[in-house]
C-alpha cells in the first residue's frame, strides 16, 4: 500500500481514515466549524437583528477566531461572553470603543467580564 498524507490532520496514513478523503479529524474540523458558526448566528440574533428581522452577515477572518459582522470585528472569546453573561448592547459597544481605543494607544487590554465588571 502507498503512504499518504491525511489532508485533515497531516499524519502520514491516518489510521482514522474512513473513506478516499473523509477521517474522524475531518469530523472534528467540520464540528468544530459549525459550531463556531452556531455562535456567531446567536451573537449576530441577540445584537445586529434589522428592525424588520432580518440578520447581519458575517465572515470569520479565522474561525474560531475573529468575526467580521458589519465594520465590527469580534473574537470569539468575546462573543462567547457577551451570551454568557447576557451583556446588553450598550455594554458590548461600550467594550468594543474601550478595546477600539485601547489597541490604538498600544495599551493592554482587559477581557469584557473584567472591564464590564468594574467600569458599570
Amino acid at each position: 500500500m502507498k503512504d499518504f498524507m491525511c489532508g485533515y490532520c497531516g499524519t502520514l496514513n491516518c489510521k482514522t481514515l474512513k473513506g478516499k478523503n473523509s477521517c474522524q479529524c475531518n469530523n472534528l474540523i467540520r464540528g468544530y466549524n459549525l459550531s463556531c458558526n452556531k455562535i456567531a448566528r446567536e451573537f449576530i440574533r441577540r445584537y445586529y437583528t434589522y428592525d424588520d428581522g432580518s440578520y447581519q452577515d458575517f465572515d470569520w477572518v479565522n474561525v474560531g477566531g475573529v468575526c467580521c459582522i458589519g465594520d465590527y470585528y469580534w473574537g470569539l472569546d468575546d462573543m462567547l461572553d457577551s451570551i454568557r453573561y447576557n451583556y446588553t448592547e450598550k455594554e458590548l459597544l461600550q467594550y468594543y470603543d474601550y478595546r477600539l481605543e485601547a489597541y490604538t494607544n498600544k495599551e493592554t487590554v482587559i477581557n469584557m467580564k473584567n472591564y464590564l465588571s468594574i467600569n458599570l
